[in-house]
């Protein structure tokens, strides 16, 4: 039996502020991994999340892949309003000052 998951591989926070993510997006059969792609999406630190990830899941939902695990979408707000909130990145003063 196939089984189609899509799981959350990596969070990546830039210097400028820029969070790239990236999913895989597996067939399964018996238990092993048949087919896998990547699906990357990025995030500028003026983006809504919530929009971005739904413009993912549709993404995939159109390409008849499975969609983002509601844990997956927890996980990914939760990282990003802490990347935010803890100033991981600098302002774009902070970054021009850095490019001198």
């Amino acid at each position: 039996m196939l089984e189609k998951r899509t799981i959350l591989d990596q969070i990546e926070i830039s210097r400028t502020g820029r969070i790239g993510i990236r999913f895989a997006v597996q067939v399964i059969e018996d238990e092993k991994v048949i087919s896998q792609e990547w699906h990357r999406t990025g995030l500028e630190p003026s983006t809504d999340v919530a929009a971005q990830l739904k413009a993912v899941d549709n993404d995939l939902s159109e390409r008849d892949k499975a969609k983002i695990k509601v844990e997956d979408v927890a996980l990914v707000t939760q990282v990003v309003g802490d990347a935010r909130t803890q100033k991981f990145y600098p302002t774009k003063d902070e970054f021009n000052a850095l490019e001198a």
